[in-house]
């Protein structure tokens, strides 16, 4: 798949302006507890229920510890993003373009078959209703049958360690424009053929 791109410069900009929240909250602890001890040493102060006031205490914390997350979330994803283009850029030429040929077909048959299922599950689940007039146990199996993504299971990107690698070498993105032209060819196919079956 082609190297992943990002907007350093818009990352950059959410990145400093958590670092800003994170910075306004500081401090927020040391105000509430001011207003606590005001408000519970005013007159009849002491007949208040100031517990939630109290629980909010915890807030502060609380919300750096959110913010922290969220930035090392981020970051994360941007290393993982560094590695996999570095990955990608040592494959020589041969690599990609073996990639790019194995990316291509997994999408045309990946396509093609899934268009089959589809037809299949349909017709299925159209005999399934007439059968589970008469045999309920039939019609679960059937239905059991038809809820699987054979496809997937079969032919998905995760299913090969070649491919997942063939993918990864490609010029093209997964889902990018290619992929899903290719894509529409193979679904394409699948309806004609059995269209063509079907009139025969």
């Amino acid at each position: 798949m082609a190297e992943i791109t990002y907007d350093e410069a818009k990352i950059g900009d959410v990145l400093a302006q958590l670092n800003v929240a994170k910075e306004q909250i500081n401090g927020v602890t040391a105000d509430l507890k001011r207003a606590i001890t005001k408000i519970s040493t005013a007159r009849g102060g002491k007949y208040l229920n100031l517990d939630n006031l109290y629980n909010g205490l915890t807030l502060e914390e609380y919300a750096k510890n959110l913010v922290d997350e969220i930035i090392g979330n981020i970051n994360a994803k941007i290393e993982a993003i560094k590695q996999y283009n570095a990955k990608v850029a040592s494959y020589n030429f041969g690599e990609r373009l073996f990639g790019t040929f194995l990316h291509v077909s997994k999408s045309l048959v990946y396509n093609f078959v899934g268009g089959l299922e589809t037809l299949l599950d349909g017709f299925l689940s159209v005999t399934g209703w007439v059968i589970g007039l008469f045999n309920s146990d039939a019609k679960e199996s059937i239905g059991k049958f038809v809820a699987r993504d054979l496809t997937e299971e079969h032919y998905g990107a995760n299913s090969n360690p070649i491919m997942q690698r063939g993918i990864q070498a490609s010029f093209f993105k997964q889902n990018g424009l290619v992929d899903t032209v290719v894509g529409v060819v193979g679904s394409m196919t699948a309806y004609i053929i059995s269209t063509a079956g079907i009139g025969a």
